[in-house]
């Protein structure tokens, strides 16, 4: 029995080529040449942090929502350092998740 062997064959070559070939419909060797001019660089918006921040990701032609929306008056995270002694009396006193544990 002969093994089948594609490296003598320069068809599939090719066929392996346009196979890995992204679908896009576009030259991407010629995108790949072009040289952005000045005039072409200047064209485009400062991508700034600002721009990022309140920029759309659109897919397929649709806005896609990431994330909750931001609230008006958001909680901010607080790290304090307490004696043990002070930490036990808030435990005692209860009134807080302390008091599952």
């Amino acid at each position: 029995m002969r093994a089948k062997s594609n490296a003598m064959d320069p068809s599939s070559a090719s066929d392996q080529k346009e196979k890995a070939r992204p679908c896009t419909g576009s030259d991407l060797a010629k995108v790949d040449a072009h040289v952005i001019t000045h005039e072409e660089y200047e064209d485009g918006p400062e991508l700034t942090q600002e721009w990022f921040e309140t920029a759309d990701l659109v897919r397929a032609g649709e806005v896609v929502r990431r994330g909750r929306s931001p609230k008006e008056s958001p909680k901010v995270a607080v790290s304090i350092r307490l004696s043990a002694d002070v930490l036990e009396a808030f435990k005692k006193k209860g009134g807080g998740l302390a008091d599952t544990h």
